[in-house]
């Protein structure tokens, strides 16, 4: 069964990564975007984001910032959320050398300028850790939706937010074809019940 809620060993394993952040007194959660950007989807996400007054972070992959140059660093800023490097090919850290992970990561950089990072799938090895913590924020996460997993329904992953947020969550959703179907149907449940209760959605910032 895949982890959907981050164990609290990873705050230990990995110390200076976020996974939560500090309760703020008006209770506050932190939605990200990964694999980004996509022409369509994107843009979607960003539109139903500007309904709610949410801000969010987008972690992007070079490669597709490449495919779709209308996508800067800029074009996020100016609707009001944050960006991260996902590396430039989606590395995972577990299974590539350490200076060509470093090398994609850098290419990414020229395009996406920002301090935060998060590694592709949640892996990355202690010693990439340690080299890129002195350079980045990494950023990890506490609840994941596996919102590009077709076995799980809209149903259950709105369910799954619902019942697990806390004040300073942070939360994965993917902006992707192959999440579509379910991110496109239980985002709009979750910044409905967001707003609802009374969350404030707010970008990562370093």
């Amino acid at each position: 069964m895949r982890i959907r809620k981050m164990p609290a060993i990873f705050s230990k394993l990995y110390p200076g990564a976020w996974c939560t952040l500090p309760a703020k007194e008006t209770k506050t959660v932190y939605i990200t975007f990964d694999d980004g950007p996509h022409p369509q989807i994107t843009p979607f996400v960003c539109e139903l984001l500007a309904q709610y007054n949410a801000a969010a972070t987008f972690f992007l992959i070079g490669n597709n910032m490449c495919k779709h140059p209308d996508f800067t660093t800029e074009w996020y800023s100016d609707r009001g959320h944050s960006v991260g490097n996902h590396t430039y090919h989606h590395l995972n850290g577990f299974f590539t050398e350490n200076q060509i992970y470093f090398d994609d990561i850098k290419q990414c950089d020229l395009l996406v300028r920002s301090r935060l990072f998060r590694p592709p799938y949640g892996r990355i090895k202690f010693s990439q850790f340690r080299y890129l913590s002195r350079r980045y924020q990494i950023v990890l996460w506490d609840l994941v939706t596996y919102d590009w997993d077709p076995t799980l329904s809209p149903q259950s992953i709105c369910s799954h937010i619902r019942s697990n947020v806390q004040n300073g969550s942070i939360i994965v959703f993917h902006d992707s074809e192959k999440a579509w179907n379910n991110m496109s149907k239980s985002l709009p449940e979750i910044l409905k019940f967001l707003n609802q209760e009374g969350w404030n959605m707010a970008k990562l910032v370093v």
